[in-house]
């Protein structure tokens, strides 16, 4: 199965045993398919393994910060071994 759409338990089957959800918040507009479809950049791929890895927020770095603050989590924007903090105004994130 190389497709969402073809995965019973993705949002996307059009299986009669699937029940119907949400449309949830984004648009799905034109190209809706492809950009789920879509292969992910090994960018993509790494800024997700890196915030699973480190328990960060994943999006725009103003929305990772704000996020991270909100929830407790500025340690997660820190880098990591000796000499390595820095106080969570001086952190950055790197771009999507």
């Amino acid at each position: 199965m190389g497709r969402a759409e073809q995965w019973p338990w993705s949002s996307l089957s059009r299986s009669a045993d699937t029940p119907a959800l949400d449309a949830g918040p984004a648009p799905r507009g034109p190209g809706w398919l492809e950009a789920v479809n879509a292969m992910m950049t090994g960018a993509e791929c790494l800024a997700i393994q890196e915030s699973i890895r480190r328990n960060r927020p994943l999006g725009s770095e103003a929305w990772v910060h704000a996020t991270a603050v909100k929830l407790g989590l500025e340690s997660s924007l820190r880098d990591r071994g000796p000499g390595a903090s820095k106080p969570v105004s001086e952190v950055t994130v790197e771009p999507e």
